[in-house]
């Protein structure tokens, strides 16, 4: 054998064997697979050691990816460890510490320090159940505030938004504020309805006797602060309709039945959403006309006094929520237009006496 040929043979050999682990190219793994293949078949001893130094690398590799999956398999036990060894230092500082500056034996400090590891623990567990809390109050007001916007038009036949939702679940308060029922098309107001801010008082103890059932739910109270409804009107004669009527209308016709028989499907065992005491405070109704504000001419505000419902389930009985939403609405706008109307036949009644007076004074 030559030995120009037997060292192209070893170095051909060479580069087969390391080029998969290095950073050689697929070309030049090929053309060292080929040039061994033809160079080196007279030469079976540098055929067996290339044989030998292949599987030893894959040897190592195998070892090596064994011991990376070992490691990762005794990660649990290693952080336990790190976690020993931490608490056996901060055991023996404790310890001296006791010694040196409490005067107190190595016996009596051990005892103390089962004390202090349980204070400690108690503190740690507080903390979590406090951030868990945070986290579990805020993820109820964003499901609250998703509920809302995914079922309003199924609910009112408009969109409604929500700026802030505030949920205390320890107290069983949910706070929903600047609440806006928007506008059916066709209407120049910029909405319905605003409520500044929405008070609901859940009660708790029937809550968490339920374990936490939200289709049995009791409503204390429910308040509305600062209500703004804009009653807007289009067309003429027969034609005339408003805003609020036609999300009442769009309420009536698309409930199972009409509200004179809601309580004769309430739902027979008990169960459901339970609203009782209502309140609706700093309620101002602007009224105004579709052809009129197209003039120019704004509308006229009438403030009206609360709206209270003593006790909104004994009236109407238990409801699934979408149902309970539907018929709140309802009664707070038909209270709303009593309210508004009656104001309307007392100012058409002083008028009517006011010109009865001076036609007197005139005679």
């Amino acid at each position: 054998m030559q030995p120009g040929i037997s060292a192209l043979c070893a170095l051909t050999l060479l580069a087969s064997t390391f080029a998969p682990f290095g950073a050689l190219g697929a070309e030049t793994r090929q053309d060292a697979h080929s040039n061994s293949g033809h160079v080196c078949r007279s030469e079976p001893w540098l055929e067996g050691a290339f044989q030998e130094s292949r599987s030893l690398l894959q040897t190592g590799s195998v070892a090596k990816e064994d011991h990376a999956r070992a490691k990762v398999a005794n990660s649990p036990l290693l952080l336990q460890s790190f976690v020993r060894s931490i608490a056996s230092k901060v055991h023996e500082d404790f310890r001296a510490y006791a010694a040196h500056r409490l005067g107190i034996s190595p016996e009596d400090s051990g005892s103390l320090f089962l004390w202090f590891e349980a204070v400690l623990v108690i503190i740690i567990a507080v903390g979590l159940f406090a951030i868990c809390w945070g986290y579990m109050s805020s993820a109820t007001g964003e499901l609250v505030r998703q509920g809302i916007h995914t079922y309003d038009r199924d609910l009112v036949g408009v969109d409604i938004t929500v700026g802030a939702v505030d949920v205390q679940l320890g107290h069983g308060i949910v706070h929903l504020r600047d609440l806006v029922v928007n506008n059916p098309p066709g209407y120049n107001a910029h909405h319905l309805l605003t409520i500044r801010d929405m008070m609901i008082d859940i009660d708790t103890q029937h809550l968490a006797a339920t374990c936490f059932d939200t289709s049995d739910l009791i409503v204390e109270k429910v308040r509305l602060l600062h209500v703004d409804i804009v009653s807007e009107t289009r067309g003429f004669g027969w034609n005339m309709t408003s805003n609020v009527q036609e999300v009442l209308n769009f309420i009536s016709t698309n409930e199972p039945e009409q509200v004179a028989t809601v309580v004769e499907v309430a739902p027979s065992d008990g169960r459901g959403l339970s609203m009782h005491e209502i309140i609706v405070d700093g309620v101002v109704v602007t009224r105004q006309s579709h052809t009129m504000t197209n003039m120019g001419i704004p509308g006229v505000k009438i403030a009206l006094p609360r709206i209270h419902f003593q006790d909104f389930a004994e009236e109407f009985g238990n409801k699934r929520l979408d149902e309970m939403i539907k018929l709140l609405v309802k009664r707070i706008l038909y209270a709303v237009l009593h309210h508004v109307d009656r104001k309307a036949q007392s100012a058409m009644a002083g008028a009517q006496q006011y010109r009865r007076g001076r036609g007197k004074a005139c005679c």
